[in-house]
């Protein structure tokens, strides 16, 4: 085929045949009205390699009966073509010196499957030089601008089943459709109309968003457009690895694959601004091997891609930790970080998987001064005699402004708590904190932590923590600091960790706006409250939304809850009570 052309092939379902025969393939071969004047013929070769499919050929077909209900038209004309070139086929190489042909090669190329030996039609570039490939068929025609033949196969295309899973012939012709078009002698080096590359950018990306599958090959088909759009490929990048929308990724890539991209390019690492090992392909069976391999590219990615904002991180291979924690160390603009010790991946030997400790964590966001979000799950902590982070973790003090704070499955102590705030000498600006099943706090801790966050903590969660007090006379941390924490919005509370205190010491700062979310407190299984000290509690109370939970109905009658309904509802407060298993609901539920 020249340079000077585009060819347009297709592989389909073409038209019906009789069904005691599987084997017809069918190739049509048709010059563009620009393109007629190019070649004077057309020729269509069909060549099998020496080493496979030897006893495989193809016989050109021209009996008019079945070559006329093959599509169901009238090709008279071509069949009566057909029988003139087999009677001049000694000709052919005569016909064909000095002229300008359209040549179109295929492979019959055999697939082997579990059902047997199949055969199948591959379009081949002509510059393939190969000496193990024979030609087994050579059709040509001259002055001609399409050109339609079937070709009777020795094997049958392909299988097909049947609904009861039994294997049955096919029942439609296997159609190669070749259209050659003209390059333009004279093309313009951008198109007529272009957009701005950030304004394309955004609309490319918009159009994509919400695609769950296959939305890579539709990139891929926005970036071949023109020349002039093929940086919309690199748009990949910044994509998929954006861990922001909830989207499922059902067409993750391969990590390797986006590693050596980088390496040939390290201008993409730009382009990722979030990074996730969990979107990215991983194996079933995990082995040793597999799992350095993955973590190389993890490493790969992460010291190219040096302006990645949103980070997520599991484990990676114990021989690669070190350049793994050099590489985190090095990063400056991460502002949300996400830790899970996760065993879902990994190789069977344990040892060879390798988790950050929570000593870990805080000496790698010593280096990142942009840190807003943190959220650590699962974390294991170094023993106090080996920990080169000190035993109290207060040699390093977080430089970065935390205003989101979220701790689940751990153990910590007051101090490394406290670090995370910021130095002392500085405002804090946590605005979120929720602990889960965080083990190693004590009520002081809790104490200096609140009276450290007061002036502007907005939402506070503690569940499944437990919290001792060194004794029955020390006051909870959550009364004593109420009345400080001026800013909160959202209390949530599970267990032995307040009286009513928490909630009669709340000061209403604003008046009451209907327009602004109210302020909520939610109480789950408080021993120390009765439903009297709630009544007393809401006359005064700057809540504005209060949920009671309680698993058992001891010390909570109808009558007290329906005084305390009363009077929530004449201060406008949102009041319910949930006593498992029935609801007690304010006002209209008693």
């Amino acid at each position: 085929m020249s340079i000077h052309h585009w060819t347009s092939y297709n592989a389909h379902e073409g038209p019906s045949f009789l069904p005691e025969d599987g084997r017809t393939l069918m190739i049509s071969v048709i010059l563009d009205a620009g393109s007629q004047e190019d070649f004077e013929g057309i020729r269509v070769i069909i060549v099998r390699r020496e080493t496979e499919g030897a006893d495989m050929s193809v016989k050109e077909r021209t009996d008019p009966a079945r070559s006329s209900y093959v599509t169901g038209v009238n090709y008279r004309k071509t069949l009566t073509n057909l029988r003139s070139r087999e009677k001049n086929r000694g000709h052919l190489t005569h016909m064909t010196e000095g002229k300008k042909i359209c040549t179109v090669i295929f492979e019959l190329a055999p697939t082997q499957t579990y059902w047997g030996q199949f055969a199948r039609l591959v379009l081949i570039d002509q510059q393939t030089s190969s000496t193990s490939l024979r030609i087994i068929h050579d059709h040509f025609e001259h002055s001609v601008s399409s050109t339609l033949l079937f070709l009777h196969c020795s094997h049958s295309p392909r299988p097909e089943f049947s609904p009861g899973g039994s294997i049955r012939k096919p029942t439609r012709v296997r159609a190669h459709d070749i259209r050659v078009i003209p390059v333009p002698k004279s093309r313009p080096p951008w198109p007529t109309f272009s957009l701005p590359p950030a304004l394309l950018s955004r609309i490319v990306l918009f159009a994509f968003s919400e695609k769950q599958k296959g939305w890579r090959k539709g990139l891929l088909a926005c970036s071949l457009v023109c020349r002039a759009w093929a940086y919309l490929a690199d748009l990949v990048f910044n994509d998929f690895l954006d861990t922001s929308t909830s989207r499922t990724d059902h067409d993750p890539p391969n990590i390797t694959t986006v590693s050596r991209s980088l390496l040939r390019n390290v201008a993409r690492g730009l382009l990722i601004t979030s990074f996730s090992p969990t979107k990215y392909l991983r194996p079933t069976r995990v082995t040793n091997v597999a799992f350095m391999a993955f973590c190389e590219a993890q490493n790969t990615i992460l010291r190219i891609a040096n302006s990645v904002i949103d980070m997520s991180l599991e484990s990676t291979h114990a021989f690669l930790f070190q350049d793994f924690y050099d590489i985190l160390c090095g990063l400056r603009n991460v502002q949300n970080l996400r830790v899970t010790r996760s065993h879902r991946f990994g190789p069977p030997a344990a040892e060879d998987v390798r988790h950050l400790t929570f000593e870990e964590i805080m000496k790698i966001i010593t280096f990142w001064p942009d840190l807003r979000k943190l959220r650590i799950v699962n974390w294991k902590s170094l023993p106090e005699s080996t920990s080169s982070f000190g035993g109290a973790g207060t040699e390093n003090i977080i430089a970065s402004s935390i205003e989101n704070l979220n701790l689940s499955i751990g153990r910590l102590g007051g101090a490394k708590l406290l670090s995370l705030t910021g130095p002392s000498h500085s405002p804090t600006h946590l605005r979120v904190a929720r602990f889960d099943a965080v083990k190693g706090l004590t009520n002081s801790d809790l104490l200096a932590f609140l009276l450290r966050v007061a002036p502007t903590l907005t939402s506070l969660s503690i569940t499944a923590c437990p919290i001792p007090r060194s004794s029955d006379d020390e006051e909870y941390a959550i009364d004593v600091a109420m009345p400080c924490m001026t800013s909160l919005e959202n209390l949530l509370l599970d267990g032995d960790l307040s009286t009513a205190n928490a909630l009669t010491r709340k000061v209403r700062r604003r008046p009451r706006d209907d327009n602004k979310r109210r302020h909520r407190i939610s109480l789950s299984n408080p021993p120390m409250m009765i439903l009297e000290d709630v009544l007393e509690a809401v006359s005064i109370t700057g809540w504005e939304s209060i949920c009671v939970y309680l698993e058992s109905s001891m010390g909570c009658s109808i009558r007290s809850s329906v005084e305390v309904a009363q009077v929530a509802r004449t201060r406008g407060i949102d009041f319910r009570v949930s006593i498992s298993p029935r609801e007690l609901a304010s006002p209209d539920g008693f």
